[in-house]
């Protein structure tokens, strides 16, 4: 009797979720639509160990194999295929199970996808004809909730204000874009085109912590911090890469770095804060020498010349600025022959064979 009774209530189960499953995508998975479809059916009272009120339970067959010869499922039509592995158990073969997913619904809802790609958009961004941007402190605070979102990341229970977000940002231009045949509404656009792109952006870094003993702990790492997958646009202009463009955009950041407060993150009703580091070093050689006021020819950490590169004993005559470490070393004090020396030394070398 056991044995019956649960072949029984699996068969009701069964049956059941084979109906739901079918009303459900009838409804081409939507909640609201699944709702008006099937409001009466969704009133019915589904009684699991008695009988079930006017549902119709689709039970197994009970033939005894008369009839057509059934055929191995590798002879079988695709169309029989898909029949045959519609509600497969697990333990089935490889064959079956690599069919099997030809015909599964694996895609979420489209309302689950557009609540989802809603998360990923911090607040406030403001868009206009000729730009974008988003304010610094809401897309700094947005990256902090999306990374200890990662489920691996596990916050410390005894650290509340000892946590650090340790990023990078720069700036730089790109032209020779496509010009298109329109105009801008807007009274500040009369000269603005879209070939020219000025674009400042931000990579997170690290996000570490430290304890009561003064050790450093990380958090999270950015596996691939040269990679344009965590880069994180602060705004963009239909604007030319010019020294006085590079110097307002770079000070209007900078402002912002300086109004930043921590990042506030509610860890059930405890509030932990996270302080931001900012390191200005995504940048290339134009901009440097825009942001130090020098030119090309000249090293914007310690203002030398070319003139005066291969001079040594007046390299003690020019300070050098720390605040400028982070934009990199200036190739102009490399010796401009030294690759020819190494030339020299390889052509002195013996043949390998």
């Amino acid at each position: 009797m056991a044995d019956e009774f649960e072949i029984s209530l699996k068969n009701r189960i069964k049956g059941f979720v084979t109906t739901l499953h079918r009303k459900w995508t009838g409804a081409g998975r939507s909640l609201p639509r699944f709702k008006i479809k099937n409001s009466n059916w969704l009133d019915l009272n589904f009684n699991i160990f008695g009988e079930i009120e006017n549902i119709r339970v689709l039970q197994p067959s009970t033939s005894s194999g008369r009839g057509r010869p059934k055929k191995l499922f590798s002879e079988s039509s695709e169309r029989s295929k898909k029949r045959k592995i519609k509600h497969l158990a697990p333990g089935s073969t490889t064959s079956e199970m690599r069919n099997r997913t030809s015909c599964l619904n694996i895609f979420s809802a489209y309302d689950h996808v557009l609540n989802a790609k809603k998360e990923c958009y911090p607040k406030n961004i403001r868009i206009t004809e000729t730009s974008c941007q988003v304010p610094l402190q809401d897309l700094l605070d947005h990256t902090i909730i999306r990374i200890l979102k990662i489920p691996n990341i596990k916050m410390p229970e005894n650290i509340v204000d000892n946590i650090e977000l340790l990023c990078k940002w720069g700036c730089d231009g790109s032209s020779d874009h496509s010009q298109y045949k329109q105009t801008f509404n807007e009274s500040s656009s009369l000269t603005t085109t879209d070939y020219d792109v000025f674009m400042f952006s931000v990579v997170p870094l690290q996000l570490h912590f430290t304890d009561e003993g003064g050790g450093n702990h990380i958090l999270w790492k950015n596996p691939r911090y040269s990679s344009t997958r965590f880069c994180r646009p602060i705004k963009f202009d239909f604007i030319k890469e010019t020294v006085k463009s590079t110097q307002e955009g770079v000070e209007a950041v900078k402002s912002e770095i300086i109004n930043l407060h921590p990042t506030i993150y509610l860890r059930g009703i405890e509030e932990v804060k996270i302080k931001h580091t900012m390191i200005f070093s995504m940048i290339d050689g134009k901009v440097a020498n825009s942001v130090t006021q020098t030119s090309s020819q000249t090293c914007f950490i310690c203002g030398c010349t070319p003139k005066d590169m291969n001079k040594f004993d007046n390299m003690d005559k020019y300070p050098v600025k720390p605040e400028t470490f982070s934009y990199g070393l200036s190739t102009l004090h490399a010796y401009i022959r030294f690759l020819e020396c190494i030339l020299h030394i390889s052509y002195r070398l013996d043949f390998q064979t």
